[in-house]
């Protein structure tokens, strides 16, 4: 058992163990998407090379890992609780994260973004999510 001076509260060694695994995956994803996705953009141009698929799966994939990392980050500081709650809560928003942006990053590239269509997509999310949180 590990003690945290700054809360006050018992960390059992297993969920730190746990903490530490998923943290340095989520963070190595986060830095080879980050990575391939400035490769991509400084190479080529997605549009004119056809390789539009990649560069939304690159976008797609640096989001969902960085808000992951921030995310696990945040929560574990500021409201510590049960690390399996924790972890499924922060994969759970951060992959609604990753869509929504790449929807919206797909749509204003097909000239179709309005504000009206942007503003019900992330209210679609939000609801997704509050449902999901149930």
């Amino acid at each position: 058992m590990a003690h945290n001076s700054a809360n006050c509260v018992i960390i059992p060694t297993y969920m730190q163990e746990q903490f530490i695994k998923s943290y340095l995956v989520a963070g190595s994803v986060a830095i080879l998407g980050c990575l391939g996705l400035v490769l991509t953009l400084l190479y080529s141009s997605p549009v004119s090379t056809g390789v539009v698929a990649l560069f939304y799966a690159l976008v797609f994939i640096t989001i969902f890992a960085s808000v992951v990392v921030v995310e696990i980050f945040a929560r574990r500081k500021f409201a510590p609780g049960n690390f399996d709650k924790l972890l499924k809560s922060a994969v759970r928003q951060s992959f609604f994260l990753a869509v929504l942006v790449v929807s919206l990053l797909y749509l204003q590239a097909e000239n179709l973004l309005l504000w009206w269509v942007g503003l019900t997509i992330v209210l679609f999310f939000m609801c997704l999510d509050i449902v999901c949180s149930i």
